[in-house]
């Protein structure tokens, strides 16, 4: 399994196979930045590596795409809770999928999983499709990105997460790093949604678009963002289709970061026991886009 994961070609199927494997021989790995692993189209190579998350990038499958792969690991001191506790990568699945189907920009779900002993939660595992590209982040960076490109982007960025808000889906990561820039020239994508919410109505004006804003708007873990300069660009794009509301907007992407946090780690707690998702509960599952 360490020449497969580290050297070799594997299958999307053969991580799925045994994630707990690979969960413990990623801890061995050093993570290649995912715009160095993008070049290595013949391998699975591990891209990130937390205490409770490892992303892998899997090499070209018979389908001609490369997956995101996620193991979320549950802590031995944590697992007490989770026998009727629904599990991140299901959650995240499901929020996903709804949105998908929905025609919202956000990527494809292929395959949730849970691994459980004696009903006791383990880790759970998530496949995406990849989509090559860069973050908003990344682009942020570069000094040599023009004024205008960085507005721009800034526009791109309110008319995607208005669009997710009218369409439903709540997204709580909306931070510049898990804007995708498609290397195709595309539409601007949500990336990363780790603890998105589906909620199939209209947020536009409500708590949870507000949390969005802030955390696009100010990118609170103090990485590469927007400069207060570009937020009236992010407003105009997240208003684009209603003008009038840009002051009711302003209003209510106010800074308000200490209890917005807290909210959402509250919020996600409580999702964790009192989420429902229907026909994507049981063991795991698959994207059926009929």
């Amino acid at each position: 399994m360490m020449d497969q994961i580290t050297a070799g070609a594997p299958s999307l199927a053969e991580l799925q196979r045994d994630p707990e494997t690979a969960w413990s021989l990623s801890a061995d790995l050093k993570p290649v930045p995912l715009d160095e692993a993008r070049h290595r189209s013949g391998h699975t190579v591990l891209v990130k590596r937390q205490s409770r998350v490892a992303l892998f990038l899997s090499a070209v499958q018979e389908d001609g795409h490369r997956y995101i792969y996620k193991i979320y690991w549950v802590p031995g001191g944590l697992r007490w809770r989770t026998p009727l506790m629904v599990s991140r990568a299901n959650r995240e699945f499901t929020a996903l999928a709804m949105a998908y189907k929905a025609g919202l920009r956000v990527v494809k779900p292929v395959r949730w999983r849970d691994v459980r002993h004696s009903g006791v939660l383990v880790c759970s595992t998530l496949s995406v499709r990849y989509v090559p590209g860069f973050s908003i982040a990344h682009l942020l960076k570069n000094t040599a990105t023009p004024d205008e490109r960085r507005r721009n982007l800034g526009d791109a960025a309110g008319v995607l997460l208005r669009q997710l808000h009218q369409g439903g889906l709540y997204w709580a990561s909306s931070y510049p790093r898990n804007f995708l820039v498609p290397e195709d020239g595309g539409e601007l994508m949500a990336l990363d949604t780790p603890y998105a919410e589906w909620h199939g109505r209209d947020l536009s004006g409500s708590l949870y678009a507000a949390q969005d804003l802030e955390q696009l708007l100010w990118n609170g873990f103090g990485e590469w963002g927007f400069t207060t300069k570009e937020h009236e660009a992010i407003l105009g794009g997240y208003c684009k289709a209603e003008p009038e509301l840009l002051g009711a907007t302003r209003v209510l992407a106010a800074r308000q970061r200490g209890w917005q946090r807290k909210w959402k780690r509250a919020r996600t707690r409580a999702a964790s026991v009192l989420h429902r998702p229907s026909h994507m509960a049981g063991g795991g599952g698959g994207f059926d886009s009929g």
